[in-house]
């Protein structure tokens, strides 16, 4: 997966990013990034932040051999992809395994901090969210995360779709018995699509918890 540019200097941060459209056809792959500090791209330029907090993200298309990339702003992959072609006509979209499973684990991971309470006192606790981010994973519990994805995208794609990061998201919810997921969203998955992706997360329940190193781990 290829790393996003440095956009930062110690003038600043870049205001966002130039794109570079493709003047021939070539392929493409998208890749969701993700907001740092509510404003910024993983490599520091400045967006002034989602529209919509939480559902809109910075998504960044590119050639194999770096010379075009397009940058948009969108919700799902879907309408990043419509926002490329409206850009760059010429742009073929291609998938990447690697991306597909990225996109899917950081939904999956915001997914389970947003849905598990951090229990450190007697208050009941708050969501991990609150005070934790993909950063405090341990690296086992980051790999045991992406190790499930994995596996649950590769016996599951046909019924998934392109729906990657709607997939991860209903993933952790499903596994996890809370009270929405794959069984409870049929008009978005398909009827049978929806029953399918839910047996398929029977009897895998996973569970996070801070450790005494203030560190993420899986149980």
């Amino acid at each position: 997966m290829r790393q996003l540019p440095k956009a930062c200097s110690k003038y600043g941060a870049d205001m966002g990013r130039s794109n570079c459209i493709p003047t021939t056809p070539c392929e493409m792959v998208i890749q969701q990034l993700q907001w740092v500090d509510g404003d910024y791209d993983q490599g520091g330029a400045y967006w002034g932040g989602p529209a919509n907090k939480g559902t809109e993200y910075i998504w960044w298309a590119y050639d194999e051999t770096g010379e075009y990339e397009v940058f948009v702003r969108a919700s799902d992959r879907a309408m990043a992809e419509r926002g490329v072609r409206e850009l760059a006509p010429l742009a073929i979209i291609v998938e990447d395994d690697e991306l597909t499973i990225e996109e899917m684990l950081e939904a999956y991971i915001t997914c389970a901090l947003w849905s598990t309470n951090d229990n450190a006192d007697d208050s009941g606790g708050v969501p991990l969210d609150a005070n934790y981010s993909n950063e405090d994973l341990t690296p086992e519990c980051r790999a045991a995360m992406r190790e499930d994805v994995a596996k649950f995208l590769s016996e599951n794609r046909a019924d998934i779709g392109d729906k990657y990061s709607q997939a991860g998201h209903d993933y952790w919810l499903t596994r996890n018995g809370h009270g929405c997921g794959f069984w409870d969203r049929p008009e978005l998955w398909g009827k049978e699509a929806s029953r399918r992706l839910t047996e398929a997360c029977e009897h895998q329940e996973v569970y996070l918890y801070v450790g005494d190193d203030k560190k993420i781990h899986c149980d």
